[in-house]
């Protein structure tokens, strides 16, 4: 399930981040774009070991996007977020609580 919403705000930059960190069973990742552009999202271990690709697809320019994870399944321990684009790779970690 991935939501959009169109912001009013220019993002000079890439935004990325999820809600809640910690979390013990659901988080959202939110990611906007400063340009459109194709993207992939994926979860992976250790940074390398990819768990997961959330989704792929076309993003438009400032506009939010929400994702919503299911870690229910996952072990307890630090996970890795990582949103790939046209211009770059962006990552950052979450932490799964037992």
């Amino acid at each position: 399930l991935i939501n959009s919403l169109n912001l009013q705000v220019q993002f000079s930059n890439v935004f990325l981040t999820n809600y809640p960190n910690p979390l013990s069973q659901k988080t959202i990742i939110a990611f906007s774009l400063p340009e459109p552009g194709n993207f992939t999202l994926k979860i992976s271990y250790s940074n390398s070991l990819n768990v997961v690709k959330l989704f792929d697809g076309y993003a438009e320019a400032n506009t939010l996007y929400t994702v919503e994870f299911d870690a229910v399944n996952l072990a307890g321990g630090i996970y890795f977020y990582r949103l790939i684009t046209d211009t770059g790779i962006y990552t950052k970690k979450f932490a799964v609580i037992k």
